[in-house]
């Protein structure tokens, strides 16, 4: 029974104004039990030390403390939440003596774009802007080169305990979405997408282009040869003298035939006189 009993013995639900206000559900219930047991206590002391006493007035009493109490207590979160159970909006119903949450859980987490350049390093974590019980687990899942919140389009990278993904020395390759699904008792609890856009780097396009010029010096040295003179061949004795003779015959046969042409001119110009 529980608060409901000290609740209706009081015979007051929640002692009057109470019942307005929300508290949270981790905090209210040992908290609240605690209040109204010992103000239930105080009344019975109370009646049996001084059984004349009004019932009325000593509960008015009664009353004024512990409402200073409990106004004390942590309040619960309004339900304005989209990326998963907030147990701070769950809360002690103390007129109906039962906890109460958020109608109607959603998922819809919107996506967060996480900016980084090339070579860099960068940290996600997966936790709420509210209060989530202890975990169990973390599923951390990724889907290549998109923007995407369909959890379809994901594979799973990595089940664990922590709730935080760092990637070092960043490629263009890690670009894509990444996310989270933390649960308790199978229970899942929040869900969160992070976008990670690689932003070219001037010091790794110095250092590529670098590495461009030396593999074309590499290739150049592997594929172009130097060229070499051939050399000039001695010359033949053999054909120099067949050479120097042919000379001497043709120079004696030209000299011949100069003379016998004289001959012939000399013996017309004689025959004519």
């Amino acid at each position: 029974m529980g608060l409901c009993f000290q609740c209706e013995t009081a015979q007051r639900p929640c002692l009057g104004s109470c019942t307005s206000v929300k508290f949270t559900a981790q905090t209210a219930y040992k908290k609240l039990k605690s209040i109204y047991e010992k103000a239930l206590n105080f009344i019975k002391k109370r009646r049996r030390e001084f059984p004349a006493e009004p019932y009325s007035s000593l509960l008015d009493h009664v009353e004024k403390e512990v409402l200073n109490k409990v106004f004390s207590l942590k309040k619960a979160s309004p339900c304005n939440y989209t990326c998963g159970i907030n147990m701070d909006a769950y809360y002690f119903d103390c007129q109906h003596c039962r906890m109460k949450g958020c109608e109607g859980v959603s998922f819809n987490c919107p996506i967060e774009d996480v900016t980084v350049k090339e070579t860099g390093q960068v940290s996600m974590k997966c936790q709420p802007d509210f209060t989530i019980p202890v975990i169990d687990s973390v599923i951390w899942m990724y889907a290549s080169h998109v923007r995407s919140d369909v959890i379809s389009q994901f594979k799973v990278l990595h089940v664990g305990s922590d709730d935080s993904l760092s990637i070092h020395n960043v490629k263009m390759k890690n670009t894509g979405t990444y996310a989270c699904d933390v649960f308790r008792k199978k229970i899942l609890l929040l869900r969160r997408f992070f976008y990670l856009r690689v932003t070219w780097s001037t010091l790794q396009s110095s250092l590529d282009l670098q590495e461009m010029f030396r593999s074309v010096l590499r290739e150049k040295k592997t594929t172009l040869k130097t060229p070499t003179a051939k050399p000039i061949p001695p010359p033949n004795k053999r054909i120099d003298k067949q050479t120097e003779s042919q000379l001497i015959t043709a120079i004696a046969l030209g000299t011949i035939l100069t003379v016998l042409s004289g001959i012939a001119v000399y013996r017309w110009a004689t025959r004519m006189k």
